[in-house]
C-alpha cells in the first residue's frame, strides 16, 4: 500500500506545483516524508532515491513557494 502510494508522489508532486496548488503539494510532501523517513522504510533500499528526491524538495520548494506569488 505505501510503496504504491510513494511510487505516484514525485509526478503528482510536479502536477500539484505546476498548478500553483501550494498547499495540496506541501501537505503531500510532508505526509510523504513522514512515511519514508519511518524507522520500517529506511531498511528498504529501494526508497532510497525517492527519499533523497523528497529531501531535496523539502528545501527546495520553500523558496519556491516565497518566489511565486499568490
Amino acid at each position: 500500500m505505501c510503496s504504491e502510494y510513494l511510487k505516484t508522489v514525485p509526478d503528482l508532486l510536479e502536477t500539484l506545483m505546476s498548478e500553483k496548488r501550494l498547499l495540496q503539494g506541501s501537505i503531500l510532501l510532508v505526509r510523504s516524508l513522514k512515511i519514508i523517513n519511518n524507522a520500517d522504510m529506511h531498511e528498504i533500499g529501494a526508497v532510497a532515491d525517492l527519499r533523497s528526491y523528497l529531501q531535496t524538495q523539502e528545501t527546495v520548494r520553500p523558496f519556491y513557494f516565497s518566489v511565486i506569488p499568490f
